[in-house]
């Protein structure tokens, strides 16, 4: 017997959107799930005609044993239980399971709160079961594991998307099974699928020729990133002449296992789709006298800008000396938004005399005299 489908909101973005609210939120918590309340949680629709005076002070508890402190207590209490970042919900065997969780920021750092919460049906339902969990994180990546994790278990199908926002598609090409590539689980599509999903995108895999010959033109018209597996060679030769190749994601190193290969793909697409934020002009920086960092283009970004990743003090592995790059207005406007003196006349835009072979860029500023 499969997994029952489920609902949820959850999203990375969505997650990273809300890491803030507790700190905007203060007081009694009862005012914001007071019964009878326009609910925005699928949990809460549960129970908002009841009196959930002792239920709150549970979840309190839980949060409270965890080590939630009494500065973050409240705006964390109202966010997991009526506005938290990931919503998910399941039937299963005449209950219904919740899980509500919630990134804030508490006195010793960045954290993600979770609530698990079990239901028997009624009018009005019954507790059987709360549980809380408050665990550090560093980075947006391990807040995408834990949302496949979820994802996975609840059963999850459908991609939660900001309102009016058209999904976005990963067209992925190669297949690890065939590529030289270790431990690859029979189900590794499905687990990528995930992975794409919970950062608001669909996936498109092409792992034979003629899959490509027959949609070529359906993906091209509806992939906004290619990913390409390192190591098919037919991949390479698919994307040559076309825009997806131009700026292709190259992701892998044969002979690697799967669990890597997978741990590159995540963490590649959680910058991407949080590129945007990164393009914001109040985020962009100063780039230093004598400073040359050395980018890897991820992807073509809004408004005709490539996107770039973070960025290394280490260029590729070729060997050569980088040359001016001439005429690249898409990315002159990706650098531009990532370095507030792009445009100043010391600093230049360069690429490894291998392009478009070898996808690496540096941006340079001249040394002060």
């Amino acid at each position: 017997m499969g997994t029952p489908r489920g609902q949820a909101a959850c999203n990375l973005r969505l997650l990273l959107d809300r890491a803030t609210a507790s700190e905007r939120t203060a007081g009694n918590i009862e005012p914001y799930v007071a019964p009878g309340k326009r609910a925005n949680s699928l949990l809460w629709r549960h129970l908002r005609q009841r009196d959930n005076t002792e239920f709150i002070a549970r979840v309190r508890e839980c949060l409270i044993k965890e080590g939630v402190s009494e500065q973050a207590i409240a705006g964390c209490l109202r966010d997991l239980l009526d506005a938290p970042g990931a919503s998910l919900a399941r039937k299963q065997g005449g209950r219904h399971d919740f899980l509500h969780a919630v990134a804030f920021t508490d006195v010793y750092g960045p954290c993600l709160a979770i609530v698990r919460v079990r239901l028997s049906p009624g009018s009005p339902a019954r507790v059987d079961e709360v549980g809380a969990k408050v665990v550090p994180f560093e980075s947006p990546w391990e807040l995408s594991e834990y949302l496949e994790d979820w994802w996975r278990e609840f059963g999850v199908r459908q991609i939660t998307l900001p309102e009016n926002v058209p999904a976005r598609t990963v067209l992925w090409v190669g297949d690890p099974q065939r590529c030289g590539y270790l431990d690859v689980p029979g189900d590794w599509q499905a687990r990528l699928r995930t992975t794409v999903s919970v950062v608001g995108m669909k996936f498109q895999p092409v792992v034979a020729k003629e899959d490509w010959r027959v949609r070529r033109g359906q993906l091209m018209d509806s992939a906004e990133l290619a990913v390409r597996l390192n190591g098919w060679s037919a991949g390479r030769a698919m994307l040559d002449g076309t825009t997806l190749g131009e700026t292709a994601l190259v992701v892998g190193t044969v002979g690697s296992s799967f669990e890597a290969l997978h741990t590159e793909v995540r963490r590649s697409l959680v910058e991407f789709v949080l590129d945007d934020a990164a393009d914001d002009a109040g985020r962009a920086r100063e780039l230093a006298p004598g400073e040359v960092v050395y980018h890897r283009k991820t992807g073509a970004g809004g408004g005709s800008a490539d996107r770039f990743d973070e960025g290394s003090s280490k260029p590729c592995g070729c060997g050569k000396t980088f040359v001016i790059f001439h005429n690249a207005d898409k990315a002159s406007k990706g650098m531009a938004r990532r370095y507030s003196n792009f445009h100043d006349s010391d600093v230049q835009l360069k690429h490894c005399p291998k392009f478009p072979k070898c996808g690496m860029y540096a941006v340079e500023r001249k040394p002060t005299r």
